[in-house]
């Protein structure tokens, strides 16, 4: 999972506004790695851009069997309602 998420908005695309930063508390040695789901809302929001950033990790931990390569984030789905 990232680090963090940050979510942003704009109504011209070009100046974007952080509206929340969800951190995450998961661990990579937590079961519960394998899925999460991150949201937020943008109730009060007259948004036309959406910019969502998620902060991949530098590095993988030293226990990790893959600890020798560079971690991947992956990403299912992005809905927006």
């Amino acid at each position: 999972f990232p680090e963090f998420i940050e979510f942003y908005t704009s109504e011209d695309g070009s100046n974007f506004k952080l509206v929340d930063k969800i951190t995450n508390e998961s661990s990579l040695k937590n079961p519960d790695w394998v899925h999460q789901d991150f949201s937020t809302s943008l109730e009060n929001s007259n948004a036309r851009f959406i910019k969502i950033f998620a902060k991949n990790l530098d590095r993988l931990p030293d226990w990790h069997p893959a600890s020798f390569g560079s971690p991947w984030l992956m990403v299912d789905e992005i809905i927006v309602e």
